[in-house]
């Protein structure tokens, strides 16, 4: 066995709006609406009437109305003159209701309001919460214009009650905020939408300056002496972490502005322009919105970063397979033994028992001193995974000292109690 076929081997392993503070309310029990009709999308239209006399639609596919598991619920607001229906179809929700696990309440409420709504629409939420099977860790708020401030205004007035908000082209300020409930916010406006200039530069309206600011604020990701500058960041005023562009199918070019606090993977808030839009719905709305807000959920703790949980599973399975390493070091041989298939055959073909291959290790005719992990890859599919890196080894084999840096993988499979190596009945080297 050569010194360059040993080393291999340890390093492979396997509008002007009403604003009126309002008040926690407890929705009583109602019976469902049993009478439903197809949209043209054909998932399941349900209009309800709650024991106040509230109406407005519920959406969901079959899928998720048949299902035995909770669903996230989407809150989806009209625009000021508009119905429980418009938005729905204008932008997009009804296909979206079709394609994902989650159901979708549109109250028929004064869309001239914002604050003095909110009391009558967290009823709708408590209903769909009551008559339906509804995550209430992953409740979300949204709507076009009025529908964008009264969004703000339920999240100000229920902090506790939301996972993440988005408001399409209009928004109004935070009242009674507290910072113990942060909230991920989205914005959606277009560059002709409701727009100012300051200072020679353009920038959105005062209502959703202020909304903006005020939600930054809370969720304390700025200082109160922080200053927009619309000549560095045009319309929105505060410097992205993160800026890209993409085109809609129908010809839309959105530019995506991203905020990330501390501890979480997914933007924090994010903010969209849309080039040469007025003050209209797109059909792609929904899907943006969805994009951004299905990323959390609330606990106990606060807001969850659903995307987290990947980063986790990453740490668990590289420190997995640097125990393996760090073993091969300590000569850890009833580790290795745990970790490692009955053989193990080199790269020239040779075949050594795990019996053969631990002796060499534990009598330090395999002597490992360090091995540093470089370029680490990982890909994780359902419940299995797949590693992929550089070792970097320094190592004594046969007598002969050296470092080596040679490719490295293992597979890994998950299951209640967290990740393992998936040892295959007979190990073979790949490369």
């Amino acid at each position: 066995m050569s010194i360059t076929l040993a080393c291999l081997l340890c390093c492979t392993g396997c509008s002007v709006q009403k604003q009126e503070d309002g008040a926690v309310a407890s929705a009583t029990t109602e019976s469902v609406n049993t009478e439903t009709m197809m949209t043209d999308h054909s998932l399941q239209e349900i209009p309800y009437t709650t024991s106040k006399g509230d109406t407005g639609y519920i959406y969901a596919s079959d899928s998720v109305l048949n299902s035995d598991q909770n669903h996230p619920l989407i809150l989806v607001m009209t625009y000021t003159t508009g119905n429980a229906k418009a938005v729905i179809r204008g932008c997009g929700w009804d296909t979206l209701a079709e394609n994902e696990d989650v159901i979708l309440i549109s109250p028929e409420y004064d869309n001239y309001a914002t604050y003095s709504e909110t009391e009558r629409l967290k009823r709708d939420i408590d209903y769909a919460i009551q008559n339906y099977k509804v995550d209430t860790s992953r409740i979300y708020t949204t709507g076009f214009s009025n529908g964008g401030a009264a969004s703000v205004a339920m999240v100000s007035c229920y902090p506790d009650a939301f996972a993440a908000m988005s408001a399409m082209g209009w928004m109004v300020d935070m009242q009674g905020q507290n910072s113990s409930y942060d909230i991920p916010f989205q914005v959606i406006q277009g560059t002709n939408e409701y727009t100012q200039t300051i200072n020679g530069m353009p920038a959105i309206m005062d209502d959703e300056r202020n909304a903006i600011h005020s939600l930054f604020l809370y969720n304390e990701m700025i200082s109160t002496n922080t200053v927009e500058d619309y000549g560095d960041v045009p319309y929105w005023g505060y410097q992205p972490d993160d800026t890209y562009q993409e085109t809609e199918t129908n010809g839309d070019s959105l530019t995506f502005n991203n905020y990330f606090k501390q501890g979480y993977t997914s933007p924090y808030a994010q903010l969209v322009l849309v080039d040469g839009a007025q003050h209209e719905m797109h059909p792609w709305e929904a899907e943006t919105v969805w994009n951004f807000m299905k990323n959390f959920r609330r606990t106990e703790k606060g807001i969850e970063d659903l995307n987290s949980q990947d980063t986790s599973d990453q740490e668990a399975i590289v420190a997995l397979y640097q125990k393996m390493q760090n073993a091969m070091i300590t000569k850890d041989t009833e580790y290795l033994r745990s970790v490692m298939p009955d053989h193990v055959t080199h790269i020239d073909g040779e075949v050594q028992t795990i019996d053969e291959w631990l002796d060499d290790v534990s009598s330090e005719r395999m002597k490992y001193y360090s091995i540093d992990l470089q370029n680490i890859s990982v890909s994780i599919v359902g419940n299995t995974a797949t590693l992929s890196c550089d070792n970097v080894i320094h190592a004594r084999i046969y007598g002969s000292e050296g470092t080596w840096t040679l490719p490295g993988s293992a597979s890994f499979i998950k299951d209640d109690t967290g990740w393992h190596f998936n040892i295959p009945k007979e190990y073979e080297n790949e490369d």
